[in-house]
């Protein structure tokens, strides 16, 4: 619940002439990383709760390989108050995948285009629920890292639930030297 009050304060926030005296916002180049690793970029917005613990949301992006050996582009949200990592999304919204794991399609808008997106929520190490996605087509993979590659400096990305724009400076040489699809 903390979590979906914290988006609200980002979207009110971000429509406020105030806004930069109440949120900081942070985003990294590809391999860059503040949080992740060299293969990932993010963008954070870091805040003040009621109890003046520092409040995070990050929605980052990663290249790995799927668990089939295919190199694709990962998206995952987080959102931490203090030193606690909260659930950003309720896994009853969801269908059971694996042991741990909850998926849906849902549709994102990359760059304005509709990209078919499977969105897992699943358990951390910490037990609390982490959303993640990728695109559920190989077109929409295509179109997403044609994004990426193509710009010069950033990449929207709204999943409906926020907007940001995603650095996209330094994913080429991460996409090109992380080594391609297994063979």
């Amino acid at each position: 619940m903390r979590f979906y009050k914290f988006i609200g304060f980002l979207i009110f926030f971000s429509f406020s002439t105030s806004a930069s005296s109440e949120l900081e916002w942070n985003k990294s180049d590809w391999g860059e990383s503040l949080f992740f690793n060299e293969n990932s970029a993010e963008v954070s917005a870091f805040g003040t709760n009621d109890k003046g613990e520092t409040t995070v949301f990050t929605v980052a992006s990663l290249v790995s390989l799927s668990k089939n050996n295919q190199q694709r582009i990962y998206f995952f949200v987080q959102y931490g108050e203090g030193k606690d990592w909260l659930n950003t999304c309720t896994q009853s919204d969801y269908e059971k995948v694996g042991e741990k794991a909850y998926a849906k399609e849902k549709v994102w808008k990359i760059n304005h285009q509709n990209i078919k997106m499977t969105t897992y929520c699943a358990t951390t190490d910490s037990g609390n629920y982490e959303l993640s996605a990728t695109p559920a087509t190989a077109a929409g993979e295509r179109f997403v890292q044609k994004q990426f590659m193509n710009s010069n400096n950033t990449v929207h990305i709204d999943n409906g639930d926020f907007k940001i724009n995603m650095s996209a400076i330094g994913f080429m040489k991460v996409w090109n030297n992380f080594g391609g699809d297994a063979i």
